[in-house]
């Protein structure tokens, strides 16, 4: 009777071994897929960064070329921008003092005025000065910096008045030397997404607007 007992438990621990083996393979094929499916995963993470760093460098690219050609159709004048026809007008309207200035010197043994208002409002040289369209007002007289000799000068649109075309403050300008200017700067257009603040477009909007107002003052 001993001998079967032993016998049985020798056949027991048997089974019980190969089920662990068993158990063991399987575990050790189904950790073998996981690490496989997680590498593949990483593979595909990895692939996904860089067409998005391919997506956004191309997309920097298009706003850059769109910028260039936003300026190409500015400097040409052919824009439909209001903005960038009021800039247009701008520098005509620069263009138009420095030929009364140019004429000015000539009856002037080449000397410039101190002042705008020494050639306007004059026929012979400025009917009047003109005034920005982007400021609705005279930018130029303000603007206007004579040399000490009167042998040269600069006149510039005073202010941060074509902001939203990425120009930079007094300007365009014009110079007797250099002629006309035109400085950009290209960190204007972060201040203004920054700044920015989106007014209700609708009247419901407005009434919300003007509700949540009245609430707050209440409390």
């Amino acid at each position: 009777m001993k001998k079967i007992i032993s016998a049985v438990a020798i056949v027991l621990c048997l089974f019980a071994t190969g089920c662990n083996n068993k158990n063991t393979s399987v575990l050790e094929s189904e950790n073998a897929t996981l690490k496989s499916q997680i590498t593949s995963q990483k593979t595909r993470i990895e692939s996904l960064e860089k067409e998005n760093k391919d997506l956004e460098n191309k997309i920097r690219e298009l706003n850059e070329e769109k910028s260039r050609l936003a300026r190409m159709l500015t400097d040409a004048g052919l824009s439909t921008n209001p903005d960038e026809i009021a800039f247009n007008e701008c520098r005509e309207n620069l263009k138009k003092i420095s030929v009364g200035l140019k004429l000015y010197s000539a009856d002037h043994k080449g000397t410039y005025p101190k002042k705008l208002s020494e050639i306007s409002p004059d026929p012979r040289y400025l009917d009047f000065v003109p005034t920005c369209p982007s400021a609705s007002k005279d930018t130029y007289t303000s603007g206007y910096q004579p040399s000490r000799d009167l042998k040269s000068y600069k006149v510039c649109c005073l202010g941060h008045n074509h902001k939203s075309l990425m120009i930079k403050e007094d300007n365009p300008s014009f110079d007797s030397v250099t002629g006309l200017q035109v400085e950009r700067d290209t960190n204007i257009q972060q201040d203004d997404e920054t700044n920015y603040k989106e007014e209700p477009t609708t009247k419901e909007e407005t009434k919300d607007t003007k509700t949540k107002s009245s609430k707050k003052e209440n409390k």
